[in-house]
C-alpha cells in the first residue's frame, strides 16, 4: 500500500521536531520500518509510477539469429 507524501512528510516533520520513531508509527498509524525507509531516503526522493520499466518487444532480426545458432 502506498502511503500519500502529506502523510510522509507529516511523519518526518514528526521525527525532525525531536519526537521518537517509534511513537511517529503509533501515531500515524505506520509501520516502524516504513517510518525508518522514509527517514533513509534523500529529501528529493520521488515514487516511481508501477508498470515494466522496459519494453518487452522482440527484435525480430535478433531472435532469427538466436534460432539459427
Amino acid at each position: 500500500m502506498a502511503y500519500s507524501e502529506d502523510l510522509k512528510q507529516r511523519v518526518l516533520s514528526f521525527v525532525a521536531a525531536g519526537g521518537s520513531k517509534k511513537e511517529a508509527a503509533r501515531l500515524f498509524a505506520v509501520a516502524r520500518s516504513t517510518v525508518f525507509v522514509w527517514l533513509g531516503q534523500p529529501p528529493d526522493h520521488q515514487r516511481r509510477k508501477p508498470g515494466p520499466r522496459t519494453g518487452h518487444k522482440i527484435d525480430r532480426a535478433k531472435l532469427a539469429q538466436l534460432i539459427e545458432a
